[in-house]
């Protein structure tokens, strides 16, 4: 078998240097950005708040799982 590398090539138009993103680019990926880290947050501000009410449950405390670690 013939091992053949293709390389893919993208003509950079002009005015733009090498590896410079365009206004869509840009656009694009701050969108996924804030997508990401929103979706962090909501994942976090749910489950923080459940795991402290099922650590009350077991009779466990709760006073560092909810409140901020400088509120100590």
């Amino acid at each position: 078998m013939e091992d053949t590398q293709q390389t893919l090539t993208m003509e950079v138009p002009p005015g733009m240097r090498q590896g410079e993103l365009t206004p869509r680019q840009r656009r694009n990926s701050l969108i996924a950005v804030i997508a990401c880290i929103s979706v962090v947050g909501m994942g976090l501000g749910v489950s923080i708040p459940l795991l402290a009410l099922m650590m009350e449950r077991e009779g466990l405390s709760v006073s560092g799982v909810v409140a901020p670690p400088f509120a100590f």
